[in-house]
This record gives C-alpha cells, structure tokens and sequence, in this order.
C-alpha cells in the first residue's frame, strides 16, 4: 500500500508526513521536490536519492511527466510514500492519474488561507519552516504586501479547487481537524487500513500571534477582501 499527502505549504503536510512515518508499517521518505522561490522552478531534491536516480532539472514542463512518472515509480518501489505539495505539480493531470491508480491519497486543506499566507510569508522571512515540540521560537516582525496576500489567496483557492477535481477519491483532512489530533489520525490510519495506534505530533504549532508580528496587521485587518479570515484567529502554524 502506497500514500502520497498533497496539500498547499503550510497546511500540515511535513506534519502528517513525519507523523504517519512512526508506525512499523509504513516507511515514508521525505519531499522528493523542490519549489524555486525565485522563478517558480521545481527541481528534484537531488540531495536525498543517489546520482544515477535524479538529475536536477526544471520538470514544469508537461512533456516531461513521463520521465519523473519513471522516477516516482522507483521512488515507490523503494518507500511507501512521501508529499507533494501544489506549486510543484499542480498542472501534471497525467501524473496524478498514475498516483491515483497506484496510492492512497491524503489530502491536506486549510480553510483560513489568511493565515496559511501569512505563515509561509513569516517562514521565508524567518527561514525557519518547522518547530520541534521542545523548541522555542520567536518571528521577527514582517510587512506582508497586501497585494501578494490576495493573490496568494487566490491562487491557493484555485489550486485547492483543482485538486479536489483531480483527487475525488482522496481523504480531506482540513488542518483546522489538527484541534482534535488523536481523533484525526484515528481516521488517516482507518483510512489506511493501519492499526490504531497513538501517533503523537512531531511538530509543534508556531505559536504566534500575528498582531505582533505583521507590522500593517491592523490593516490588513479592515481590508474587505480579508475580513471573512478574521472571525476566528486560534490556529498558529
């Protein structure tokens, strides 16, 4: 049994990922690609697999799904999964088909998208994306451009749209269910066909509070095209 979890940043893949690689059953290996913050580039994670495995190239490029379909395929051969997120293969429906005939898939939501962009503007500025749970951590404060907010809205609306067409088979687990932990991985490891077993968070929640660190939080805050991500701030991530 294969599992790939999909998701946007910040809406709880690495945490389920790392989580669901503690049973005995399942050996899941890290993110096999890599998002350029540059120009939107994605190249394999050449670091993780030997030479003659991955070579680093631009793989955007639909002509090229047959290649990394091959080399996905090896990866699966060698583990039982791994996360993609949407920005690295959001447009390869051929490669999705192919997943989703091989795997089960886990996919990852997050309903207030206000604070999955601020989270992923506040990891790149901090450079700090993950924290242990016996790790401390305080943000520096940042100015988000409220343009780059709406369209990174925007653009996570879409895609989540994109893939809820591409994957109707998939497990949605919002990460607003991340309040009741036990339960939902109760429901990932029935989803699974796994044995139910304790499987405790490998990383902690950010635990920020978003007024003292974005510095035009207040305006933010009465800009209309926001004010639906405002009624209930309590997830820190």
């Amino acid at each position: 049994m294969k599992v790939i979890i999909v998701g946007n940043m910040r809406s709880g893949t690495t945490v389920i990922n790392e989580s669901l690689g503690c049973p005995s059953e399942l050996s899941l290996t890290h993110e096999i690609l890599h998002s350029s913050s540059e120009g939107g580039n994605v190249t394999w994670r050449d670091a993780y697999w030997p030479s003659d495995l991955f070579h680093s190239s631009n793989i955007n490029n639909k002509k090229k799904q047959p290649v990394y379909i091959d080399i996905i395929s090896q990866v699966l051969e060698m583990y039982d999964g791994f996360k993609i997120v949407y920005d690295q293969l959001h447009s390869q429906s051929q490669l999705w088909t192919f997943l989703t005939n091989q795997c089960r898939i886990i996919h990852l939501l997050r309903d207030d998208k206000f604070q999955m962009a601020a989270s992923a503007a506040l990891s790149t500025a901090n450079g700090k994306w993950q924290r242990k749970p016996s790790e401390s951590w305080k943000d520096k404060p940042i100015f988000i451009d409220p343009d780059w907010l709406a369209t990174n809205i925007e653009r996570s609306e879409q895609w989540e749209e994109d893939f809820r067409k591409m994957l109707p088979d998939a497990l949605e687990v919002h990460y607003e269910d991340f309040e009741e932990w036990d339960k939902t991985m109760s429901r990932i490891l029935k989803f699974l066909d796994l044995k139910q077993e304790t499987l405790p968070p490998t990383l902690a929640k950010r635990t920020t509070n978003y007024s003292e660190v974005i510095t035009n939080y207040k305006k933010l805050k009465t800009d209309p095209k926001f004010h639906k991500y405002f009624k209930s701030l309590k997830y820190f991530l």
